[in-house]
Order: C-alpha cells, then sequence, then structure tokens
C-alpha cells in the first residue's frame, strides 16, 4: 500500500469514528414534545390509596418539618419535587468526579458537583460563540451557539441569530454531535462532544472533563475567517454556592494549549475550572483569552470587541471586577479558510475539585484520579493537556470496542441502539463518588479496593441515597458488565456493613415503630445520606425497618455469585481468544496467586501505602486485572452465610419458602405482600440455590446440603401456593393480580448461568406470556411498557397501590431481559420499545430517566438509578446469540 493509499485509509478510518452516526437519540434544536405538557411529576393517589398511606402521610408531615427548618435537605421530598426540563442530552464528565448537564440546544444547565446536590441551572455565560468573516475580513455573522430561551436582564446583547430547524443534535453517550447549517454564510459547523467514559478503562474513565472538537467546512466559493469562542463562569448558578466562591482567574499559556482559570470554592470545597484551546502547529490558527468578562452585566463590551476583531483582544478584559465577585473568562480559537477546506478547533473543560466532603461528616473524600494527577489543586491543566492528546484514543476505544459491534448488530432495533448507551448517562451523572482508600484503613492487601476504590452513588437525582441495595441490584448490571472492579468495590463495602450495629433509634415513617437503625447481621439498605456521613451513619432511609425487608439479604448473596459467573466469564472469553477489551490484561489464577504473596512479602507496617495493587493493575502498561473470582467468592462466602441464615429466619412454618410480614417489607415499598410472595419467595428460592452452589465451590459439602434439602422444600411449597396455572400469584392474600416482575428470582439466575433450577420451564414461559398479553399489550395498547400490577379480574391495572399502578423503567428492562433469555427477543423489544420511545421522544425525559411512570399524565424520581438494568438486555442478547452459533 502506497503513503498515499494509507494515508486515505487512515483518514476514511477517523471519519468512521468521529462522524454523526446513524443512531441514537436525534432532534432539532426546535424540538416540540407532543407530550411534555401532559407530563408532570405529580403523586395522585385514589382515596382508598390515600387512605392506607394517611399514617405514613401524618409522620411525614412533621418529619419534613424538623428536617428542612434548619435549612437542611429532606431525603425523599414529596412536596417538592423536581419537574423535567424536557431539554436534557448528553452530560459531560467522567465517572466519579462530578458532572455537567448539558441540554441539547446547547444549554449548560444541570450541576452536579458536590455529591449528593444536584442544581438544576441553566448558567447563560457559559457559551460557545462563532464569528464569521468574509474575504474582506469584515463580520457577516456573530451568534450564540444555543437557541434556548434566555433571560434579557443578563448578558442581553449575547445574541442568538440562529435558525433552530436548521440545527440538528445527536446524542449517544458519551458523545453527541451538534450540527449547524450557516450555510447562507458559507459556513457549516459540527460540534463533537466527548467525554472519557470508557469501559474497562479506570484512569481515563474517573477524569473530570470533557472535548469539545468543533469541525468547520467552508461550503461557499469564497475565504472565511471562523473564529469559535468558548466562554465559562464560575460557580454552578447557584447563587449561595457562588458567593462563597471568592472566585479569581489567571491565564495559562504553554507550547500546546492557551487557557484559563477560575479558582473558587463550590460551597465549602475548592474547586478550579479550567477551559483552554489546543494550539496546534498550524501557523493558520489563532488563538486568544480574555482575562475577565461580567457576567451578570449586558456583555457588551465582550461582544462588540468580538465582532469588531473576530477574537477577544483588551478591550473584551473587564479589569474593574474584583476577586471575589462573579467572572467569566473566554478562549477563543480563529482559522482563515479556503472554499471547500475542512478544519477543526479543539477545547476542554476541566474542573479539578480534589476533595469532597459530606454535610455533617468530617472525612474528606479524594477523588480516584488523583491518583494520577495528583491531589494538590494543580491538576487542572496536566488533565487538559491528557485529554487533548488520548482524546482520539477515546473515542477509537469507545466505538470499535464498545459501540461498533451493537450498532453494527441488525438484530437489534435502531430505537434500542440509543437506548443502551445513553441510558448509561446515570453511571457518571448519578450523584457517583469515586475514591482512594486511605492509608489508614485496615484492608486485607487482596483486597481491590486498593486499586480501584470506593465507589458510591446516588438511588436518584431526588432520592438522596448512595448505593440503595435493593435498586442496585438491578442496575448492578451495567457496572459488572462494564466495570466489574468498581461492582466488587461496593460488594467489599456492603460485606464490611453487615456485621456492624447502629444503635440509634428511629421512628419509622411507615408503621411508627421505634427500632435501631442497623441490627446485626443483616444487608443495609444504603451506604448513607449525603446531608449526613455516608460509609459511617448507613441506612438513612427513614419509612420502614429494613432489617425486616424480605429482599435485601437475597439480593446480596444473588449479586455475590452473579459477580462470580461473570468474572469467569470474562475469564473464558480471554481463553477463547475473543476479549472485546483492549484494556484487560487476563493473567492465570496461579501467576495472580503468586502475585498476591508478592505483595503480601512487600507490605511495610510503617508504610502502608506499600500495600500495593499490583495484583490489580500492572503500573507498566496501565492495563488492569480483573479480580479473581474465586479468591472473590472466598471472601463473600461467610457474610453469605450469615445473612442466609438471618433469612431463614422468616421461615415460620418451616416450609421452605419465607413469608413476608403484611407489610411493604421490599424494594415495592408501599405495596404490601402477606404470606409467601412470589417475588420475595422467587428471590429466596433462587438465593438458596447459589448459596448451595457456592457451598460446593467452596467444598463445604454440609451447606450445600443443609441449602439444598431446604430448597426442595420451597419449590414444592411455592409451586402448591403460589401457582395458578397460568402465572404466580403476587401472595397468598388472596388478591388475585398478576405482578409483572414475578421472574425476578428465575431472571438473576438466568444472568448467572442458570437454567430451570428452580421454577419448571413451562412455568416460566407461562408467566412470562402472561405478564406480556396482560400487563403489556392491555396496558396502554402495548406503548407504555409493562405495569407492575394488573388484575384480570377488572382487565385493568391493579389499584390497592400506587405502585400497583406504575410502570418501573428498570424493571420492565430486567422483565425483558429475562424474556430475551427465554428466547421471546420480539416480545422484550415491544415491550421496552413503547416506554423508551414515549420518555424520549414524546414527554422528554431523556437523560433523566425516572423511577415510574404512570398510563397518563405522572411521573416519579427523575434521575433514577435502577434503568441500569438495560445492560442485562445486552448480556441477555450476546449470551443467545452465543448459544445459537
Amino acid at each position: 500500500m502506497s503513503q498515499d493509499d494509507t494515508s486515505q485509509s487512515f483518514t476514511d478510518y477517523k471519519q468512521q469514528i468521529t462522524s454523526v452516526p446513524a443512531y441514537g437519540l436525534k432532534f432539532k434544536f426546535d424540538h416540540k414534545f407532543s407530550e411534555k405538557e401532559n407530563f408532570t411529576q405529580n403523586l395522585k393517589p385514589s382515596w382508598r390509596q390515600i387512605w392506607n398511606l394517611m399514617p405514613m402521610m401524618m409522620r411525614y408531615v412533621p418529619y419534613y418539618w424538623r428536617n428542612s427548618k434548619g435549612g437542611n435537605l429532606v431525603l425523599m421530598d414529596y412536596f417538592s419535587m423536581q419537574n423535567h426540563g424536557g431539554i436534557h442530552g448528553c452530560p459531560i464528565g467522567g465517572i466519579g468526579s462530578g458532572t455537567i448537564g448539558r441540554g441539547f440546544a446547547g444549554e449548560f444547565c444541570r450541576y452536579q458537583m458536590k455529591p449528593g446536590l444536584y442544581e438544576y441551572n441553566i448558567v447563560h455565560a457559559n457559551q460557545f460563540i462563532v464569528n464569521i468573516r468574509d474575504e474582506n475580513d469584515k463580520t457577516i455573522f456573530q451568534s450564540l451557539l444555543s437557541t434556548y430561551s434566555r433571560p434579557k436582564n443578563i448578558l442581553s446583547s449575547w445574541e442568538n441569530k440562529l435558525d433552530a430547524s436548521k440545527c440538528t443534535y445527536t446524542a449517544l453517550y458519551p458523545r453527541s454531535w451538534s450540527e449547524f447549517d450557516l450555510s447562507e454564510y458559507g459556513i457549516k459547523l459540527i460540534c463533537r462532544q466527548i467525554s472519557p467514559i470508557i469501559p474497562h478503562n479506570y484512569k481515563d474513565s474517573s477524569l473530570p472533563c470533557a472535548v469539545f472538537v468543533w469541525q468547520i467546512e467552508n461550503v461557499c466559493d469564497k475565504e472565511r475567517k471562523v473564529s469559535i469562542t468558548f466562554t465559562w463562569k464560575n460557580g454552578t448558578g447557584n447563587k449561595k454556592q457562588d458567593a462563597a466562591g471568592g472566585a479569581k482567574v489567571t491565564t495559562f499559556d504553554n507550547e500546546e494549549i492557551r487557557g484559563a482559570t477560575i479558582m473558587q470554592n463550590i460551597v465549602d470545597m475548592p474547586c478550579n475550572y479550567h477551559i483552554g484551546i489546543y494550539k496546534s502547529s498550524d501557523e493558520n490558527l489563532k488563538v486568544a483569552t480574555t482575562g475577565k468578562i461580567d457576567p451578570n452585566g449586558n456583555g457588551s463590551a465582550f461582544w462588540n470587541d468580538l465582532n469588531e476583531n473576530g477574537l477577544p483582544t483588551e478591550k473584551s478584559d473587564d479589569k474593574s471586577l474584583k476577586d471575589g465577585k462573579d467572572v467569566a473568562v473566554a478562549v477563543n480559537g480563529q482559522k482563515i479558510l479556503a472554499p471547500g477546506v475542512i478544519d477543526e478547533l479543539e477545547f476542554s473543560l476541566v474542573w479539578d475539585m480534589p476533595k469532597v466532603r459530606f454535610t455533617k461528616g468530617t472525612k474528606w473524600f479524594t477523588k480516584y484520579y488523583t491518583k494520577y494527577f495528583g491531589d494538590d489543586l494543580n491538576a487542572g491543566e496536566k488533565i487538559m493537556d491528557y485529554a487533548f492528546k488520548n482524546y482520539s484514543k477515546w473515542e477509537q476505544l469507545i466505538v470499535d470496542e464498545w459501540q461498533r459491534p451493537i450498532l453494527d448488530d441488525e438484530s437489534l432495533p435502531d430505537w434500542y441502539k440509543a437506548a443502551i448507551f445513553n441510558e448509561l448517562y446515570f453511571i457518571a451523572d448519578g450523584g457517583s463518588l469515586w475514591s482512594i482508600i486511605d492509608n489508614d484503613e485496615n484492608l486485607p492487601v487482596s483486597d481491590p479496593r486498593h486499586a480501584y476504590g470506593r465507589f458510591g452513588y446516588l438511588e436518584g437525582h431526588e432520592y438522596r441515597m448512595i448505593n440503595t441495595y435493593d435498586v442496585h441490584f438491578y442496575a448492578s448490571h451495567a457496572l459488572i458488565s462494564l466495570w466489574p472492579n468498581l461492582q466488587v468495590s461496593i460488594q467489599y463495602d456492603f460485606k464490611d456493613t453487615i456485621t456492624r450495629e447502629v444503635s440509634e433509634i428511629r421512628k419509622h415513617l411507615y408503621d411508627g415503630k421505634s427500632c435501631a437503625r442497623k441490627i446485626k447481621n443483616t444487608v443495609p439498605h444504603d451506604l448513607g445520606d449525603p446531608a449526613e456521613d455516608p460509609w459511617n451513619l448507613i441506612n438513612s432511609y427513614p419509612i420502614h425497618d429494613v432489617s425486616e425487608w424480605r429482599d435485601l439479604n437475597s439480593k446480596f448473596i444473588l449479586q455475590v455469585y452473579r459477580d462470580y459467573f461473570v468474572l469467569n466469564e470474562f475469564a473464558q472469553l480471554d481463553a477463547d481468544n475473543a476479549s472485546k477489551f483492549s484494556s484487560i490484561e487476563f493473567i492465570d489464577k496461579e501467576s495472580l496467586s503468586e502475585m498476591i504473596i508478592l505483595d503480601n512479602r512487600n507490605k511495610i507496617d510503617d508504610d502502608k501505602s506499600k500495600k500495593s495493587a499490583s495484583m490489580y493493575i500492572n503500573e507498566t502498561n496501565g492495563k488492569i486485572y480483573l479480580m479473581d473470582a474465586k479468591q472473590y467468592l472466598r471472601d463473600m462466602y461467610e457474610v453469605c452465610k450469615i445473612v442466609m441464615d438471618k433469612t431463614i429466619e422468616f421461615d415460620a412454618d418451616n416450609d421452605g419458602i419465607i413469608e413476608n410480614s403484611n407489610s411493604a417489607d421490599q424494594t415495592y415499598d408501599t405495596w404490601v405482600m402477606s404470606g409467601p410472595s412470589i417475588y420475595c419467595g422467587g428471590l429466596f428460592l433462587a438465593s438458596l440455590h447459589v448459596m448451595s452452589v457456592m457451598a460446593s465451590i467452596m467444598d463445604e459439602p454440609n451447606d450445600a446440603v443443609k441449602y439444598q434439602e431446604m430448597l426442595e422444600k420451597g419449590k414444592k411449597s411455592i409451586e402448591e401456593k403460589l401457582w395458578n396455572g397460568n402465572y404466580y400469584k403476587f401472595d397468598t392474600s388472596g388478591t388475585n393480580n398478576i405482578m409483572s416482575d414475578q421472574m425476578c428470582g428465575h431472571w438473576y439466575l438466568r444472568c448467572s448461568g442458570f437454567d430451570y433450577e428452580i421454577f419448571p420451564k413451562e412455568n416460566v414461559r407461562k408467566s412470562l406470556r402472561t405478564i406480556f398479553d396482560n400487563n403489556v399489550m392491555k396496558f396502554c395498547e402495548g406503548q407504555m411498557g409493562a405495569v407492575n400490577g394488573f388484575s384480570p379480574d377488572t382487565n385493568s391495572p391493579e389499584t390497592l397501590s400506587m405502585q400497583a399502578e406504575e410502570i418501573w423503567t428498570g424493571v420492565v428492562f430486567g422483565l425483558a431481559s429475562c424474556m430475551i433469555y427465554e428466547d421471546m427477543t420480539e416480545e422484550a423489544m415491544t415491550t421496552v420499545s413503547g416506554l423508551y420511545k414515549m420518555m424520549t421522544e414524546k414527554v422528554g425525559l431523556a437523560f433523566e430517566t425516572p423511577e415510574a411512570m404512570y398510563a397518563k399524565n405522572n411521573y416519579r424520581s427523575i434521575g433514577y438509578m435502577r434503568p441500569l438494568s438495560i445492560y442485562s438486555m445486552q448480556t441477555a442478547h450476546e449470551r443467545r446469540k452465543k448459544m445459537k452459533n
């Protein structure tokens, strides 16, 4: 191949990587959602439901008053719920270091800088601006590159002259593309936004940054001079936080980057913003930086200077602004383009906020990215330089190793190819915090947290509890598939809490019962409230006594085995020479054992940093090792036995299946279950099965026999008490109710490599068919997913509980995954497609996916963890394909 052919081949390959994809969420900037005004977040229980909830509501009011009177945030605020904006696109930023939301019309519109605190603020000084000059060097067009409606009282001279109908947005997380047709001025623009979200890459995925690549094309027959300006303001749009910032500005100009830094505090935590432009060797490039802009004025000095000169000059710098006031900065790049030429300008945004703490905690958490770039508030320029030099590699990894195999799969529908990636936004934008482990933590040398730190994310933007475990049970499929070492880290954190006690007595809102916050030998509901002291003060959930919940312990056991199975599955992929991800370095178990021994030898008591992570990260090439599955199981087995034995206590009549307590004692926390229930009973029997299997692996034959004998008894009981010939009854209370999540235990066994160890195959198929025919197709004509409960007696949704009437997005994705395992792919896609299209195309809930939707008018809890379960659909699909091949 000649040098010209090689060059052309590389150009074609780069075009494939960077061009606007055929799939993704696609809107014109002026898109209007047909159902947006009809849907709000507003709970409207029936009178019957109100009567059942009245005692809890009467206890909630004084709880709300006590917590909010001092300015504290209420953990779950039902009086001030956040309505969706119908504006959101791909957020920016890596995992665990804070994120910033973008609207599809160009807004910077949601800020999550302090863990657990979301601010739905549009900061109007955060903008991109284009200036186009003709062959005579006269400005013929200048405009903001956003089209949303702005207030007229600030930056009033900054104009939007775009035709929104000629601007198109595409989101395929973690990238997005904004296209601007300015052909009447001789130019077309495409902005490509890139965040470092890369499966199995832990270093780069932790970075607090984004890159914006502007492609500029001259489509006329005259020369054009085009400049792009990037402006940025201190703070997050919250006046209380900005006022506390004491913002100061500096500029920097090195061999490769020119930019500006805003030094500030967000609340009481130092945070430096950095914006910059990459200075290529192209002599055609001119760059400029503005020191200070008043973001609260009319902005005329800056705007007029840009209009006159095409790039900022000394006239733009407002030297009258004093340190500590609100301030904005700008960077600018300008290029001259001959007719037909395409060129690029590269910008980056970095936020260096290395240490954070929670409202009532004294501990500072040091973010994971500091492991590579330092925690001294001098990392911003280094991260920006790294981002500019590596973003092309990020895109290659994102496309070639992750997205392309799915996008090229002709058996998958187009809408799914958008959903499977865009729903993963919550991994980063779910209030996630990823921190390194303190040297004084006394963890075993083989503990993966030494290498991969501690990871937490919120149940939802509004339900502020870290690692809510009953929900994480569903969401964890995304982590174990794409960042398995983060899933393992969470599991070790929960393992450490199981034998803990928190003796603080609390009165719970559901039944007024007073009891200890956390009792021994139970899995906690969550690892804490960001308004308190997470990881130290656990079980922040105030509604129920979760020590009595019937699902948490089973869910821990099932996740342990599912993780073990997937870790082994990755190893098997390597054995077959079929690993998809080049960042994983596989190592045989004998070599791994030798590394553990070596690490133990190298451990020096007076230097705890010598607890090396070499058994998990190859420091010479940056590749990672997966947690050894057998070691993981060995570490988890004893606590699994503890919680299993605790759960068995709920089997009062010794029939092999646990009973519910005639209360909402599981993840459906307003939906009462009585006696044996298919949801909790199925999870329990599934956990008995995996305990028996784990015992055999651990060479504990007595345990294996014990759990298997109980399982055999329970399998008989569940069939006798709950199977009615077409589906499993909700519980034994006499309610005739088809629950969409009734196969949850079976689903998790399928996700863990098992077939029909609990439920007969014909019963599984009949149940799923009944759910599809009733909960899906008889509900909203099959266009809203699966309603949680459906009454065959009334041929309508079950109305005993509000949650029975809801469609839980994460449960729908899990149900669809189960259908795929059972060779019901067409039914699975039908179940999900209507719900997904309603949320994203009609209501405008993209990138703020709610926990629950209703048949009409309402939804609940935007920005929620459970929908990450969508990745279980992809896992099921890939396993089915492998079986057929």
